[in-house]
């Protein structure tokens, strides 16, 4: 100071903490995505770290595991903290397309070997399938044949301008009848 004195404090230990590298987003599949469909996002795990995923800045609540899987259009970011210091990802944009709706199938749910029921599905623009056709078929109509004894899924699927498809299944019994006497 001005007198000619001077003085010397205590020491203070400071710790210099390094923060996490800047974590990095993985997609396992698309981008972009019809909403029936999934999509897991990822960062690297290192143990003892702290993960909070942001949809579009916002904090999502309950996301704070290395993974999350994304049900909405948006950036998403993660933060990773080692307790002290935390580090921001780069955002990954995530596209979820929207499915078209399908009404339910209706009609019979049993046909005999050899016969034929008809099953109907009031939206217009899809397709009938059949899961086991060595049992029931299906034509473009909706009629189902009895091929052989057991059980069939028969879908009816509409397919939407965005590409994404949506199916209705709809049970089916074959049943034989019994031989007369």
């Amino acid at each position: 100071d001005g007198n000619g004195c001077s003085a010397t404090s205590n020491p203070v230990l400071v710790t210099v903490n390094t923060p996490p590298a800047q974590p990095s987003i993985n997609a396992d599949g698309p981008t972009t995505f019809c909403a029936n469909q999934a999509t897991i996002l990822s960062t690297p795990f290192v143990g003892g770290y702290i993960y909070q995923w942001f949809l579009n800045g916002n904090l999502i609540p309950g996301a704070n595991l290395d993974t999350y899987l994304p049900l909405v259009d948006g950036n998403y970011t993660v933060r990773v903290s080692n307790g002290t210091c935390s580090a921001l990802s780069d955002d990954i944009d995530i596209n979820v397309l929207g499915i078209p709706n399908v009404n339910p199938t209706s009609g019979p749910t049993e046909v005999c070997v050899g016969n034929t029921i008809n099953l109907n599905n009031s939206t217009g623009g899809g397709s009938w399938s059949s899961n086991n056709p060595s049992v029931a078929t299906v034509n473009g109509s909706g009629q189902v044949t009895g091929i052989s004894a057991g059980g069939a899924i028969i879908s009816y699927s509409v397919t939407n301008g965005n590409g994404c498809t949506v199916s209705e299944p709809y049970g089916v019994s074959v049943i034989t009848l019994p031989i007369a006497p």
